[in-house]
């Protein structure tokens, strides 16, 4: 007969139960190993939001932040009385992918720096099409709409407010519902080639007026050359209407 110390018995025992808890409940032994409080992206988020829309110029109203992530996704620090701090930004333009390090400290000493990133989008109203718009066409109100569009997919020289565009040509043809930008319109011809003007000059004690003749097209407060009808000579003048120009003297 084979004969087991009861101390073995009890030995085999304790190390089959710790190569079960192992196999079954490996978070327990993370959680008994680890000391201290567990900050997540959960406790981050709050604090890259507020940090990114104090530091960016769009107003909280204009942006929207999504997809906040931190690395490393979750640290522990000592037990204590944890602050954040707020350094850098990755961007001085604020949209697309920003990242903010977060330091972390504990009774007001540094225990972990965390990099958190997010996706920032502002937005605006801009002036666009409400119909389709022709070449050469004079914009009026009707002609105009106001949409929120992301400022990320805007051309340069956008328009935000309707009074800025109309009154103004068309220098291309516009679809319905695309922005309008500086760069597709223009103040319209009041004068044309060879069209008929009053050359007009003025003084405090005295007024001249003589026909012209325009010798390239304007817009009004354009300086285009005409010809003096009288003289035959040619002068530099100023559109002031479709059927005036004015010269000093």
């Amino acid at each position: 007969m084979i004969s087991v110390s009861p101390y073995r018995i009890t030995i085999g025992i304790l190390a089959f139960m710790m190569i079960c808890m192992t196999l079954y409940s490996p978070s327990l032994f993370a959680q008994t190993a680890q000391k201290g409080q567990l900050i997540t992206v959960a406790d981050l988020d709050q604090i890259y939001r507020e940090a990114i829309m104090e530091k960016a110029p769009w107003k909280p109203g204009q942006m929207e932040i999504t997809e906040v992530k931190a690395y490393p996704p979750k640290v522990w620090v000592p037990e204590g009385q944890i602050s954040f701090e707020t350094g850098r930004v990755s961007s001085t333009r604020f949209l697309g992918r920003v990242a903010l390090e977060i330091k972390i400290r504990v009774n007001d000493v540094p225990a972990r720096n965390v990099r958190v990133c997010g996706k920032v989008e502002a937005y605006r109203n801009v002036v666009c099409a409400a119909r389709d718009i022709r070449r050469g066409e004079i914009i009026g109100a009707s002609a105009l709409t106001v949409a929120r569009m992301p400022i990320s997919k805007l051309r340069n020289q956008s328009i935000f407010r309707p009074s800025e565009v109309v009154g103004m040509a068309a220098k291309r043809a516009v679809r319905a519902g695309q922005p309008i930008t500086r760069r597709q319109v223009a103040p319209p011809v009041v004068v044309k080639r060879g069209a008929r003007v009053i050359i007009l000059a003025e003084s405090p004690s005295l007024t001249i007026r003589v026909p012209g003749k325009a010798i390239e097209p304007g817009t009004a407060g354009d300086f285009i050359r005409v010809k003096n009808l009288q003289s035959k000579k040619e002068i530099l003048a100023k559109v002031r209407d479709s059927r005036t120009v004015t010269v000093m003297f």
